[in-house]
């Protein structure tokens, strides 16, 4: 704003006293554009709002364009940024940005949900990998034959339906539902899974993403490797290189061969720049003819950190750690009576319990807040009696 005022007050000219006050505006142009919506995923006919920060913050936001720039028809959106998803499309997303005065905003993506019904409408995960997919309501595969899904890229969110009678036979190749997994998985119950195979799991063979709130029971094998290396299991994943956080599992793990077998993940590694983390699980596992087994983690390697875990098991937390920078802490198991079994350097172990019986001491709730430091926003604490089998729970 640019502000002319009069400066001579006794001047007789008609021009100094009609124009008293003469302000001119300017268009002050925007520098960058970033926009952000509501929410990321959408049902049909759910709608979101697109927000707009601008800089400078006083630069004018009423030449605001908004576009679908890959052209998928799942959505529309208004002049005003109200998103709408008006199809599911195969979960295909769509990208949006917006553009003021030239100036293009970041580009986001928004994912219409797509409801899975039946183990066929799983196909969808194959063909586009990177969507937003969601159980609607429990899935049985008795007498299907499941090909696992080589990579997953999106968001499968189980709203807590149950996966039963998963059942897959590879025997020489890379065994589990999700072969290689980079998305979230979370709140879905696998029970009474057989899945047999090399690197096997039933949720996945190898975890690069996140896997949360989910559960299993039943059983895993892994087979020898044609080339005679080791192979390793897992009742969640053989391997974990990222996060697997509030799981339970129950059921045997089971190696022929050279193998590496535990209760969540055969090898809890962290690779590149991913950390392996394991935290708030629970494990009722028997690891059988494994080299190596572990009721939480067959080896917890390479900054591996296993935390607030509990173990129902003659295994130890881990079976082996070969790692200075791998970590075990805050954790008990019952049934066996050390933390590690096989070490090879200087790994942490920090605040951890093993008990090779249940005592009523483990029935004291402040052991668990105050000792252990678990939190009752995570944890269902009370009326535990492990004397009887009333364990810590995952809420």
């Amino acid at each position: 704003e640019i502000e002319f005022l009069r400066q001579n007050q006794n001047s007789k000219s008609k021009t100094a006293d009609d124009v008293k006050n003469v302000k001119i505006f300017t268009k002050i142009a925007v520098e960058s554009l970033t926009i952000e919506c509501s929410s990321n995923s959408l049902n049909i006919n759910e709608t979101a709002q697109i927000s707009v920060t601008k800089t400078p913050t006083n630069a004018s936001l009423s030449d605001v364009k908004y576009e679908i720039i890959n052209k998928k028809t799942s959505m529309t959106i208004s002049n005003s940024g109200l998103v709408k998803c008006i199809a599911n499309n195969n979960s295909e997303p769509v990208n949006i940005q917006a553009t003021l005065d030239g100036v293009k905003s970041n580009i986001i993506t928004i994912y219409p949900k797509m409801p899975i019904k039946s183990v066929s409408d799983f196909s969808a995960l194959k063909d586009n990998p990177d969507g937003y997919y969601y159980l609607s309501t429990n899935i049985d595969f008795t007498n299907q034959m499941w090909t696992p899904i080589d990579i997953f890229l999106g968001h499968l969110d189980g709203n807590d339906y149950i996966i039963d009678n998963l059942t897959i036979n590879l025997n020489s190749e890379k065994s589990a539902f999700i072969i290689e997994n980079y998305g979230t998985i979370e709140n879905i119950k696998f029970t009474n899974v057989n899945i047999t195979g090399i690197d096997a799991g039933a949720i996945c063979s190898l975890n690069y993403g996140q896997i949360k709130r989910c559960s299993v029971k039943g059983t895993v094998k892994t087979n020898n490797t044609p080339n005679g290396s080791w192979s390793q299991a897992g009742l969640i994943s053989a391997y974990n290189c990222n996060i697997i956080e509030q799981c339970f599992v129950e059921g045997y793990v089971e190696g022929i061969g050279q193998s590496i077998l535990g209760g969540i993940a055969g090898y809890n590694m962290s690779q590149n720049e991913t950390k392996a983390i394991i935290k708030n699980c629970i494990a009722k596992v028997s690891c059988v003819n494994g080299n190596t087994n572990g009721s939480i983690a067959g080896n917890n390697t390479y900054t591996g950190t296993i935390e607030n875990c509990f173990a129902i098991s003659t295994h130890n937390l881990t079976g082996s750690s070969n790692n200075s920078n791998s970590l075990i802490t805050n954790s008990v198991v019952i049934g066996s009576n050390s933390i590690i079994g096989n070490t090879f350097g200087n790994e942490k172990v920090e605040n951890c319990y093993a008990y090779e019986s249940a005592t009523s001491d483990l029935n004291d709730k402040n052991f668990y807040t105050e000792t252990l430091g678990w939190s009752e926003n995570i944890w269902n604490l009370s009326n535990i009696d492990v004397l009887n089998d009333v364990f810590p729970t995952l809420k």
